[in-house]
């Protein structure tokens, strides 16, 4: 490998890439397009091809970030052609399994080619749905809560949904000794589901018995996907508390150039449905939450570009007249450790240098096929819209995506 492939470095500049996949269900597909343009140096901006050390990701985005990684070191870029091709031939096949699902007895072609599989899937779903029906019935005659709240905490939708199709996918594509051997950093975004805390995975967590329980507990959705265990912790969708996981780049893997990968669009372009209904008004919530989320993690970016630019000014003593509130100020805006900079200065240590961050915004600029969408996996839906990530990034306007790109950047660029 070159040094550039080695180091991550890009352009000849030494900067440390990073690339970032958010969540967003079967819509994760998209972010294979964008990886394919990037990896290819089809992007507007590229001079070469995207070579990333550091990949975070998040719910699907935790899949796809950890496969890419296992694959790095043996096949570079080209390991993006592989996971399209998982999601085209395994995970189009079906990413869950809905329990007594009546249309799966009433499709001759699921007995084909192993009847005696949905025989044994029967008898498992009965006695499962069986034994958890069981103990909601007592909790609802016997516990001490209002019966209001009894009655509704009797109905749970994610007991009707088995991760086994999804779980067996990560295990059978993923190579986690890969991972934990990989010259890439990884960090993997969940949420912690009795403490309410983010939990970051990092690529040497990724055992060959908790990697598979760490990318299944940062994609549970709650109420749709069954909890994960990891450990002796329970755990949910990172998208929880972290659905772009901007920060385990930039203070962890102290990447400088982000390209990050996210699957809402602009709110204000998403029709608000003539007809309400329960499941527009939910997806419409979460589109909001996550949209603002990302958009404050990126003005704590660029109040981090300024709070270096500050800083450098303060050490190099010039005359600028900055006051001790400022600098304090934007030392805060670095975040603890970059803090400790100032505190090496006045021991006499050289401190690291600290360096601006550049961040892509990589995302279907009219949205993509709404709540439903969430879930619908099928072949030609997934090919759609690896192409239409792909074209996205060709045609990539930092302008129109409202990237950040500090002067220091652009200066090296143009040189």
């Amino acid at each position: 490998m070159s040094d550039e492939h080695e180091n991550g470095s890009h352009e000849g500049h030494g900067h440390r890439h990073a690339i970032i996949f958010s969540g967003g269900g079967a819509d994760g597909a998209y972010e294979i397009g964008v990886a394919k343009a990037l990896f290819n140096g089809k992007a507007p901006w590229q001079k070469d091809s995207l070579v990333p050390c550091v990949f975070t990701g998040t719910s699907i985005g935790s899949f796809n970030a950890t496969f890419l990684v296992s694959q790095w070191d043996d096949y570079g870029g080209g390991a993006v052609g592989n996971l399209e091709k998982v999601w085209l031939d395994e995970i189009s096949k079906g990413g869950f399994r809905i329990r007594l699902d009546p249309l799966k007895y009433l499709d001759p072609r699921s007995y084909w080619p192993n009847p005696l599989k949905l025989g044994v899937d029967f008898v498992n779903d009965s006695f499962f749905l069986g034994w958890d029906g069981l103990t909601r019935l007592v909790h609802l005659a016997t516990g001490d809560d209002p019966i209001l709240q009894r009655v509704l905490e009797s109905f749970n939708l994610a007991s009707f949904v088995s991760a086994a199709p999804w779980e067996r996918t990560i295990r059978e594509q993923i190579n986690f000794k890969k991972v934990r051997q990989s010259s890439r950093d990884l960090f993997v975004a969940a949420t912690n589901w009795e403490l309410g805390e983010l939990r970051t995975f990092r690529k040497h967590d990724m055992t060959d018995k908790l990697g598979p329980n760490a990318i299944r507990a940062s994609s549970a959705v709650p109420g749709f996907y069954p909890i994960a265990t990891v450990g002796a912790q329970t755990y949910v969708d990172g998208a929880v508390l972290m659905n772009t996981p901007l920060k385990p780049a930039i203070v962890d893997g102290e990447a400088d150039v982000l390209h990050v990968v996210y699957l809402n669009t602009d709110v204000k372009k998403m029709p608000v449905e003539a007809l309400s209904s329960t499941l527009d008004t939910l997806y419409r919530t979460q589109i909001i939450a996550w949209t603002e989320a990302v958009n404050s993690d990126i003005k704590a970016a660029e109040a981090y570009n300024r709070g270096i630019e500050i800083i450098e000014k303060a050490m190099a003593k010039q005359n600028l007249g900055l006051k001790d509130a400022e600098v304090n100020k934007a030392a805060g805006a670095l975040g603890a450790r970059m803090g400790h900079m100032l505190e090496e200065e006045k021991a006499g240590k050289k401190a690291k240098k600290l360096r601006p961050v550049t961040i892509h915004r990589y995302f279907p600029p009219d949205g993509l096929d709404g709540a439903l969408g969430f879930l619908d996996i099928s072949r030609k839906r997934i090919a759609r819209l690896i192409d239409e990530g792909f074209e996205h990034t060709v045609s990539h306007n930092c302008e129109a995506n409202e990237c950040i790109v500090p002067e220091a950047h652009k200066k090296e660029d143009q040189g």
